[in-house]
């Protein structure tokens, strides 16, 4: 599984992320052919090698003959409907542009459909967005890591006048991810940057564990005072034969909750970030029965749930406590039956089913529509799995 890891450490922009993809090896050509099939007229992206600071690197360019536009997101989403990508380019470019929008939207305090795009709807993002999920595509990349975001000071002319660095839609981008505040007076880091860094990526110090293969180092158009701008991926694979991350477990002992408070708890801390959530009947102190509650969740959404635990429990205190998870790849896998369609999911290791399971919720909705049970409703849908299996 190719595995990439983004180092933003003297900053991001959309160009610089494309760039340093592509001289990682991604598809230039497969690139170009993706912008020109948008719809939006000849678009196109060129790099050179250049030296900055003394260091080897690429600089890209987007070019096109057409003339600036400004566009709505529907617009966008349109555009990118319409357009013959592959699945996951598409998914990967709405969901960066979508972040955009929503942090542009709340920066000014208005809906998403308010807004005119004049930095989302440029060519420019469009190629650097649809772009780097392109080079994505290219390298067959699944993990993307990224490390702290390095941000300047001072002060940016735009369309809106004078702003404050980072730009404000930037700094709600980057909310929630590790940043470096560096003392350099200019806009390191841009909205499609931080975007494409958010949005794609998953903090890494700590859990990107991989081989790595390439390097690749892209450089801005802009210099400040002698400071380098290069930004970097590292290209590798992973290291496990199954999805491996870090995660915390967000514990409590409870000896004086209520049924009520206890059940409760699995429906308000999903709902904060919980991936999984477990309570279990034990002896406490003072030979006291209790129950010990359990919740996983990624490190960026630790918090959330510790909060909630307070919240809706009566606990005084929990452990925070980093734990690894080795997880397998999953597929699901659409099964006609008697009852309706449901899927199956799938666990593969190294490419290879070990194990398969109705999903519970299409089983559930199909038993309440027809009136059967959800056991007879898991049967049918596994003897239709098996039978499609042995064909």
């Amino acid at each position: 599984m190719a595995v990439v890891y983004l180092d933003p450490a003297s900053g991001v922009s959309g160009d610089m992320v494309l760039g340093a993809l592509i001289d990682c090896g991604a598809d230039v050509a497969a690139v170009n052919e993706a912008l020109g099939a948008l719809g939006v007229g000849n678009l196109w992206v060129e790099t050179q090698e250049v030296r900055t600071g003394g260091f080897r690197s690429l600089r890209l360019d987007v070019q096109t003959d057409g003339r600036r536009v400004f566009r709505h997101l529907p617009d966008i989403e349109q555009i990118l409907a319409a357009a013959p990508l592959a699945d996951r380019v598409r998914e990967r470019s709405l969901a960066v542009f979508r972040a955009i929008a929503e942090a542009e939207a709340k920066v000014h305090g208005v809906s998403v459909d308010e807004i005119h795009f004049h930095e989302v709807g440029a060519f420019d993002s469009l190629a650097d967005i649809v772009g780097t999920a392109v080079a994505l595509e290219s390298l067959a990349v699944e993990t993307l890591y990224g490390g702290p975001c390095a941000v300047g000071t001072g002060e940016i002319e735009c369309e809106h006048g004078r702003l404050p660095v980072p730009a404000p839609a930037t700094a709600e981008l980057l909310a929630g991810w590790p940043v470096r505040v560096l003392n350099i007076e200019g806009e390191l880091t841009t909205p499609t940057g931080a975007a494409l860094l958010t949005k794609l990526a998953r903090p890494g110090p700590g859990v990107a564990r991989f081989r790595m293969k390439k390097v690749g180092c892209a450089s801005g158009h802009r210099s400040y005072n002698g400071f380098v701008t290069l930004f970097r991926a590292f290209l590798g694979e992973s290291l496990a034969a199954t999805s491996s991350d870090e995660m915390v477990e967000v514990c409590a002992a409870i000896d004086d909750a209520t049924p009520e408070q206890l059940g409760a708890l699995f429906e308000f801390l999903p709902a904060s970030g919980a991936v999984d959530v477990t309570i279990t009947p034990v002896v406490m102190k003072k030979n006291r029965p209790g129950h010990e509650l359990r919740a996983l969740a990624s490190p960026e959404r630790a918090e959330e749930v510790a909060r909630a635990v307070f919240l809706h429990s009566t606990t005084f205190g929990v452990r925070m406590i980093p734990v690894s998870r080795r997880t397998l790849d999953r597929r699901l896998v659409p099964i006609q039956t008697e009852f309706g369609q449901a899927q199956v999911k799938e666990g593969l290791l190294d490419g290879a089913v070990v194990t398969a399971s109705p999903e519970y919720e299409d089983c559930l909705t199909i038993a309440r529509a027809r009136g059967v049970s959800i056991g007879r409703v898991m049967r049918a849908v596994m003897a239709g799995y098996e039978k499609a299996a042995h064909r």
